[in-house]
């Protein structure tokens, strides 16, 4: 039986989380016929992420992109964790 694990609440506000757009690498995948001249040419793809800044490490960030506050604490969804290696620029956005 698989047992529900409790949802956990964040401390403080959403005003504790830095907003940040990542740009990153990420896998590309291709099930097409090509030459070895074309496949040596294939770059990762770069993506774009839009966020709260909940943690990061050395080893990876993550980020959130939706929240609810009320009066037992904050609680985020649409996560993101991402390896720090993979991360080419973290910028910080105004809100």
């Amino acid at each position: 039986m698989l047992r529900k694990k409790a949802r956990k609440k964040l401390t403080g506000t959403i005003d504790d989380y830095k907003f940040v757009k990542v740009k990153w690498l990420d896998t590309l995948a291709t099930n097409e016929w090509m030459s070895i001249g074309k496949a040596t040419r294939l770059q990762p793809a770069i993506c774009y992420s839009y966020g709260f800044k909940l943690k990061q490490t050395r080893e990876k960030i993550t980020i959130f992109a939706d929240y609810s506050e009320d009066e037992d604490g904050l609680e985020v969804g649409n996560l993101n964790t991402i390896p720090a290696a993979w991360v080419q620029e973290i910028k910080k956005i105004k809100l």
